[in-house]
């Protein structure tokens, strides 16, 4: 059987801070946000497992966000500029920022190999979204039917769904579009040229850094373990 792909949002809100993780098979993140209760003052990123060597110094391009008001989610002018999963995760934090307390999401998809696989989210209050999805498309349900993974999906579910429902959305999507890497032996690839990633998508991949980002080698974990935050 193949085994599912496990990804999980962790965000914990104190006076004046954000702290938040996202962990996966390739991935694990820690991110610090600050603020003054108005607006985002700064960030600070500790990189524990990132598959390339390139992709820590995405942390600085977070400096886009800082003066904007927090507890709203925020845009990027150039999101392929960031790192895919620092980007994310920022976002949700930044939103965040105007709540207090802590907030869980796992995700699960099983059958990513399959021509449909299940991709299903749980918020540690008990939101849920599930989805039957396509190789780039969701097949269901309504009103996600048809929704492709990809371009356009983040404007139509900040426009159409509600605030919480959409943020749970996106981190599904973002997971559905990922679940594939979980096949993949990134250690069999001496550069992130190698992989057949497209120039430009990420921060690592940019014309620049693209021959330059090496594999950061044994830091694929099969399970997600961080804890919750005590």
């Amino acid at each position: 059987m193949t085994p599912p792909f496990h990804r999980r949002i962790e965000l914990d809100a104190g006076d004046g801070t954000v702290t938040a993780t996202v962990e996966d098979y390739n991935h694990h993140f820690d991110l610090r946000l600050t603020h003054d209760a108005a607006l985002v003052t700064g960030f600070s990123v500790d990189p524990v497992r990132a598959p390339w060597s390139q992709c820590p110094g995405a942390a600085a391009e977070l400096d886009e966000l800082v003066g904007r008001p927090v507890g709203v989610r925020p845009t990027s002018a150039s999101p392929d500029r960031h790192c895919t999963h620092l980007i994310d995760l920022a976002c949700v934090a930044v939103r965040f920022a105007g709540s207090t307390g802590r907030r869980r999401y796992d995700v699960t998809v099983t059958d990513w190999d399959q021509a449909t696989s299940t991709a299903a989210v749980q918020r540690d209050d008990g939101l849920r979204v599930e989805w039957q999805v396509g190789r780039m498309a969701i097949e269901g349900p309504d009103p996600y039917t048809g929704r492709s993974l990809g371009a356009g999906f983040t404007p139509w579910a900040l426009r159409e769904l509600h605030a919480e429902v959409a943020e749970a959305a996106l981190i599904l999507r973002r997971a559905a579009w990922m679940s594939p890497s979980r096949g993949f032996d990134l250690d069999a690839f001496a550069t992130v040229a190698d992989t057949g990633l497209g120039e430009g998508v990420c921060f690592a991949t940019q014309p620049e850094r693209i021959h330059l980002a090496t594999r950061n080698l044994g830091t694929a974990r099969v399970t997600v373990q961080s804890p919750r935050r005590d």
